[in-house]
């Protein structure tokens, strides 16, 4: 999937430092529908900002918007989103599992 940071201009979360050493990275999967993403899930978010200010927090969805965290850029921290295609994340794990596994797909 592709990795977004809009609004990142100048800011500390360019799409080459997103996973770079040095830098805590933490994953929030949202399988859910964007107007399901509320209140507990942005107190997890914080919660990680909080903690880790300078981290890197990836956030992996079926959708949400690129814009969903420009705030957070604005603000300085580095929280993008990564949108998952379910297809390339089966090959992805089957490729990465032994053979035998692999087959049972």
């Amino acid at each position: 999937g592709d990795v977004t940071a809009t609004g990142a201009v100048g800011g500390p979360c360019a799409a080459e430092d997103v996973g770079s050493s040095g830098r805590i990275n933490f994953f929030l999967f949202w399988p859910l529908h964007t107007s399901q993403f509320g209140q507990l899930a942005y107190a997890a978010l914080e919660a990680v900002l909080f903690h880790h200010p300078s981290a890197n927090v990836i956030v992996i969805s079926l959708g949400l918007p690129n814009d969903l965290f420009d705030g957070y850029l604005r603000e300085g921290y580095c929280v993008v989103s990564a949108t998952l295609d379910l297809g390339q994340a089966e090959s992805m794990f089957a490729a990465a599992t032994t053979p035998g596994i692999a087959q049972s797909f």
